[in-house]
């Protein structure tokens, strides 16, 4: 009697021990005697719906990180996002790259709202792999704009930005309508960036976290530097050039080794900052060098020394009929600072010489 019963219940152990690991659809062994069967069945339709149930939950789960995505989840030190709660955050060091279409209002006005959600998610078919290929995740969508996170590397960030203009020309190619063909800006930022010795190292560092209430929350990322790479980005539809850097983020990357060059633009006071911050326009080294005019050089050195009458000599000698367009964008930028301050007086301060950018 003990040997027929210890043959199902071995067979019932390893029933279970491999719905433990895993497998979880079995057929139902035979025995002799009905209550053996009928427990067997049970046990087997209890292991197909522990599978079922299983793959619901894998779903759900590759649902959830449609919307918050895993970097963001790992981040917090959490292993799902079942475990994320109000309020929990985390202080990291992190390169924060804003994308935006320009003209996209113009664009807009042209389609109807179906054609317009159906160009935006096209767009972003095109944007969203870059993102993830260089080891970014996408915080959020706002409007037209892409806000990315990169927590591994500046260089991760500048190389994606290089690739996203790559993607946007590859889309455009699919667009018939050349009044449908965009450009893009974009900003990258890394910390302040500005020169504060005396500050601790987590002044450099973003707040990524949760914030709402009880029954709506939302993953955020919470600092200055967010803002600051959000107004490169609106600089760079007054410098007329596709990516801008600050000079921070520039400097904890080689860009010889990501094959990326850049071109010094000046010392930027951005709206409702006091202090300057230099930027650099960036290009992949396998478009043109756009700035090649040894003019404009000159006449940024002679701004930045407090020099304005020179720097418009300079400025005048530029061939403006045959400069690139960022060329003649970045000469009347510093063309209008220089009237300016002969006219009004230039604010003090120590250093270089700043340009004055009211960007939103």
């Amino acid at each position: 009697m003990s040997k027929k019963i210890g043959t199902p219940l071995n067979v019932f152990s390893k029933m279970l021990e491999n719905i433990g690991t895993g497998s979880y659809v079995q057929e139902p062994p035979h025995f002799s005697v009905d209550e053996l069967n009928r427990t067997a069945q049970t046990l087997s339709a209890v292991g197909k719906q522990l599978g079922t149930n299983v793959e619901k939950l894998k779903a759900l789960n590759d649902a959830y990180s449609r919307f918050i995505p895993s970097a963001f989840i790992e981040t917090l030190g959490k292993q799902d996002v079942v475990s994320v709660k109000l309020g929990d955050c985390s202080q990291c060091e992190m390169t924060i790259l804003f994308a935006d279409i320009r003209g996209f209002t113009q664009i807009s006005e042209q389609m109807s709202p179906t054609e317009l959600f159906n160009y935006l998610n096209t767009y972003m078919q095109y944007v969203g792999p870059v993102v993830t290929k260089n080891g970014g995740f996408i915080d959020k969508y706002i409007g037209d704009g892409v806000m990315s996170l990169f927590p591994n590397c500046a260089a991760d960030a500048i190389r994606c930005s290089t690739d996203i203009l790559v993607a946007v020309q590859s889309f455009n190619e699919t667009i018939r309508d050349s009044r449908h063909r965009m450009q893009v800006g974009i900003g990258i930022h890394t910390g302040p960036g500005y020169p504060f010795p005396h500050h601790s190292l987590t002044f450099c560092l973003v707040i990524l976290g949760t914030i709402g209430f009880e029954n709506r929350m939302d993953a955020t990322v919470i600092a200055d530097s967010v803002n600051v790479a959000s107004r490169l980005e609106g600089l760079t539809k007054q410098f007329k050039v596709p990516i801008i850097v600050s000079d921070f983020t520039l400097r904890q990357v080689n860009l010889s080794d990501i094959g990326v060059e850049s071109q010094y633009l000046g010392h930027v006071c951005l709206k409702g900052k006091k202090i300057p911050l230099p930027v650099h326009a960036l290009w992949s080294c396998s478009d043109p060098v756009v700035f090649t005019d040894n003019h404009l050089v000159e006449a940024l050195r002679q701004f930045e020394s407090g020099h304005f009458q020179d720097c418009l000599d300079m400025l005048r000698k530029i061939d403006r009929s045959t400069s690139a367009e960022c060329v003649d964008a970045l000469s009347t930028v510093y063309e209008e600072q220089c009237v300016q301050y002969m006219k009004l007086g230039c604010p003090l301060h120590v250093g270089s010489t700043p340009l004055l950018m009211d960007v939103k």
